[in-house]
């Protein structure tokens, strides 16, 4: 009842209430999902892995290849078009955009080879501070939001759409995570935050050999980082993990397995985004205080999308403050990123060279189905981000054709 109106179907068709909204509040624009509410059951649309509690027993099936059937659904096509809508949409005073739910789209957690769920790591011994626990593979687990695997990429892109970090908690398990969809490190970020009791604690003590070559991590990073792919296929880049450890605080039960809270700061003047991952007995404003080894991490605020460029559309001249929007074009055309440019020159990349681009301007305030003020259309990339230019006069709009 603390949130705006549910967006979209307000009940299910088994009578249960939906929340899923935005709220734009702090110059900052949010999407609140329910990322299991639409989620299929596995035991249903996976038979033949035997599934139990999320869990696949049928030791001859393989999640990386079979699991991601057809029909599977993660959000679903309410909270896709929920998305979708918020993605294009920047009332002002909005200049961030971050998505709140549950779970991060990834499986960060790692178990015994042996084991068949992660039901035993509650009994595990908690290691000691230094020491990387062997014999671990990467875990498969349905309750995560690492499957399905294309619903997954889908949540994953419409997030790069809308220029979105992602901010959850409920996997126990306090994470930074840079997304992949196509290749490594081409979506966004996502901190989900350590749990504040961890009754139910996860790790993540993947096996080194297995970490992808590439990304930015320094040598001396724990091999729990750097880019992996999770039980179940998805392109990860781990940047910090508050794995259990042994420690002197009391009661050791509750303190060893992890516990705390998470922070987000946004530095608009700066254009940076900080994650930190606490533990819970410290004051974060305490002289000397530190957060969990591996945090702070600090991104880029602009670097939710990572791909490559294949090509550039013209260089927009602006007047000041504008939202920008490329389309690719199409019998269905697609957004492919909308933005909100601060003044001076705005650089449009595309991704991919076999279809024609329109570019949408409006002053800031747009809300997804108003009219765009100012729009091209039919454009084709070129190699260099400033081969052509077009001065955007949002006031007088332009001759040839465009608004």
């Amino acid at each position: 009842s603390h949130l705006p109106p549910p967006q979209g179907a307000s009940r299910l068709a088994n009578g249960i209430s939906t929340y899923h909204t935005t709220l734009d509040w702090g110059g900052g624009s949010f999407a609140i999902l329910g990322d299991r509410m639409y989620k299929s059951p596995p035991a249903v649309l996976v038979p033949e892995g035997e599934v139990r509690n999320g869990w696949f027993r049928n030791p001859d099936f393989d999640p990386v290849t079979q699991s991601d059937v057809p029909g599977a659904v993660l959000l679903g096509e309410v909270q896709h078009d929920v998305l979708r809508r918020w993605g294009t949409t920047w009332r002002e005073p909005v200049w961030f955009k971050a998505c709140l739910s549950q779970s991060p789209f990834a499986n960060v957690a790692t178990i015994p080879e042996e084991a068949t769920s992660g039901s035993i790591i509650p009994s595990l011994e908690v290691p000691e501070p230094g020491v990387y626990v062997q014999g671990d593979k990467r875990a498969a687990d349905m309750d995560s939001n690492g499957w399905p695997r294309a619903g997954r990429d889908v949540a994953v892109s419409l997030l790069r759409a809308a220029g979105a970090f992602h901010l959850t908690g409920d996997q126990h398990l306090g994470s930074t995570l840079r997304y992949g969809v196509e290749q490594f490190d081409d979506a966004g970020y996502v901190l989900s935050s350590p749990a504040v009791a961890n009754t139910w604690p996860r790790r993540w003590f993947p096996d080194p050999t297995e970490r992808v070559d590439g990304g930015d991590q320094p040598q001396a990073a724990p091999g729990y980082t750097g880019r992996y792919r999770d039980g179940f296929g998805n392109a990860m880049t781990v940047l910090a993990v508050a794995n259990p450890r042994s420690g002197e605080v009391e009661p050791k039960r509750l303190h060893d397995r992890a516990p705390g809270y998470g922070i987000a700061r946004v530095d608009r003047a700066a254009g940076t985004l900080t994650f930190e991952a606490w533990p819970r007995h410290v004051d974060p404003s305490a002289p000397a205080a530190a957060p969990y080894l591996g945090w702070p991490v600090t991104v880029p605020l602009d670097g939710a999308d990572g791909r490559t460029p294949l090509g550039w559309l013209p260089e927009l001249t602006l007047d000041g403050p504008a939202i920008v929007e490329v389309v690719a074009e199409g019998p269905e055309p697609e957004v492919v990123y909308t933005r909100r440019v601060e003044d001076g020159v705005a650089r449009l990349p595309i991704f991919d060279e076999e279809v024609s681009y329109a570019i949408r301007v409006a002053r800031p305030g747009h809300v997804a189905g108003d009219a765009w003020p100012w729009e091209r259309v039919g454009l084709r990339p070129s190699r260099a981000p400033a081969d052509s230019r077009i001065a955007v006069d949002l006031d007088g709009g332009e001759p040839d054709g465009s608004r």
